[in-house]
């Protein structure tokens, strides 16, 4: 039984509501821009020393590439502020983009970086094991 709990414990260790989750950042949409596509991808540690990509840039366990559409220009600052306050925020990569026109509508791409505070950590004890 106490390898079934701890065999548990691991198997779960990295997981992610990606339901809630991606609730939590359709709820950050601005007024009259739609979702088109989302892509989540885990972050790939491998062994030995990592080359820092961006050494700004927090540390993360999954990328959101997100692709959403708008009639009109959307503020995407303004998104990105709402964008931060959801569980898990590790930033945007650069570079987030807009294109478009007013007679063809808008596109924007960014990609969400998510940390480990998104993980649920349903089966941790008290000391975090």
């Amino acid at each position: 039984v106490d390898e079934a709990i701890v065999a548990r414990s691991l198997g779960t260790a990295t997981e992610i509501d990606w339901r809630a989750y991606l609730d939590e950042v359709s709820s950050t949409l601005p007024d009259g821009v739609g979702l088109t596509s989302l892509v989540i991808a885990p972050v790939v540690v491998t062994e030995g020393a990592a080359e820092v990509e961006n050494p700004l840039q927090q540390a993360a366990v999954a990328t959101i590439t997100i692709t959403a559409t708008s009639v009109t220009v959307p503020d995407v600052e303004a998104w990105f502020d709402d964008l931060a306050g959801i569980t898990g925020f590790a930033g945007i990569a650069p570079p987030a983009t807009v294109a478009g026109s007013p007679t063809e509508g808008y596109v924007v791409g960014l990609q969400l970086l998510v940390n480990d505070e998104a993980y649920l950590a349903r089966f941790q004890n008290e000391a975090g094991e």
